[in-house]
């Protein structure tokens, strides 16, 4: 493209989206692009909110993603394609998953002058009823919180119903009309395939909602052929961590960027009488400074749909329409069991 002006192009957000879109314009073979980053946080966002854990005897350094960015097989493969494209490691893992119920906590008047609770009891850590190995990669470890026959028995339960599940997702497909034109809910899916109900709440909504950070009872409105899709396609695949974490995503997707502009909030994007955009954004760094102002011949969005919404008012009224739900984040609320290997996560789940 010699003797021409590059096109610039405006990306806002820094998520893997809008990294990756901003690579690809980036590295255009024809150098046709001038790619410029806003992120209204102080640093990318598709690491922010990783954490670095020292082990105090060894002094190694893990980084622990957050949320948590393993990929399944089968499901993520343009994403793992991308990570091969782009040298970037990655290797297989093998979680632990604890299911625990949360019990209520006493209040202080019925606590005083009684003799303090046992782990397990009210007012304690939640009480582990099962851990799951994922790909059963290993027996379930038996969680102490009931005998050895039960614990058995449980484990041939959750067999058969497994198996039953998975049958169901390869067999018997969701219907695709109803529920306002977005076809079967899960619920409904649930129910027509005769899934046992305490196998739904105890073990397939607690993991399903933690990975899709919903209640209950919103996972059950999901569509129901978005979870077969995403079973049918993982069935047998194993997960996969980047080796040191997204950072190495982050960095490598960034680092050939020359207009990287942190602590820009972008208050509004909107064309002009000539056919290019105009971006108003401000500093956060400096919330008395006047709004400023740039022309780009492109803008792309790579933010949630609400947010695209507000500032962008011809999609306003179309994104309006589509249903957000509050973000939970799953936490521990007790140490977790320790398991001797390192690279098992454990999650507790709560149940009301």
């Amino acid at each position: 493209m010699s003797g021409e002006a590059p096109v610039r192009v405006a990306v806002v957000g820094t998520g893997l989206a809008g990294l990756t879109t901003a690579y690809l314009l980036q590295n255009d073979e024809q150098r046709r692009y001038a790619v410029t980053l806003f992120e209204q946080a102080e640093s990318l966002s598709f690491d922010s909110a990783s954490v670095a854990i020292r082990d105090e005897r060894s002094g190694h350094v893990e980084r622990v993603d957050l949320p948590m960015r393993a990929l399944a097989g089968g499901y993520y493969a343009n994403v793992m394609r991308m990570y091969d494209h782009l040298s970037i490691p990655y290797h297989p893992i093998r979680f632990l998953f604890s299911f625990a119920k949360a019990l209520p906590a006493r209040s202080p008047e019925a606590t005083v002058g009684k003799t303090p609770v046992t782990p397990g009891g009210a007012g304690g850590p939640p009480r582990e009823y099962f851990v799951h190995a994922s790909n059963m990669h290993q027996i379930p470890p038996w969680p102490g919180s009931r005998g050895v026959l039960v614990h058995l028995i449980e484990i041939m339960y959750l067999i058969v119903c497994q198996f039953w599940f998975t049958v169901a997702c390869f067999l018997v497909l969701p219907h695709t009309g109803g529920a306002d034109e977005g076809g079967e809910t899960l619920d409904e899916y649930f129910r027509r395939i005769w899934l046992p109900r305490r196998y739904v709440t105890h073990y397939l909504l607690p993991l399903m909602s933690s990975v899709s950070t919903c209640s209950h009872d919103e996972m059950l409105a999901f569509p129901a052929s978005d979870v077969v899709n995403y079973k049918r396609l993982t069935h047998g695949q194993q997960h996969y961590t980047v080796c040191g974490g997204v950072h190495q995503v982050e960095k490598r997707l960034a680092e050939e960027m020359k207009d990287v502009r942190l602590g820009a909030c972008v208050a509004e994007v909107a064309p002009t009488s000539d056919g290019m955009v105009r971006i108003r954004w401000k500093s956060t760094s400096n919330g008395l400074r006047p709004l400023l102002e740039d022309v780009f011949d492109r803008v792309i969005l790579a933010v949630s749909p609400d947010v695209a919404g507000r500032i962008f008012s011809p999609l306003r009224e179309s994104l309006g329409s589509i249903t957000l739900i509050p973000h939970f984040r799953t936490t521990p609320t007790s140490a977790p069991p320790n398991f001797s290997s390192f690279n098992n996560i454990t999650t507790f789940f709560k149940l009301s």
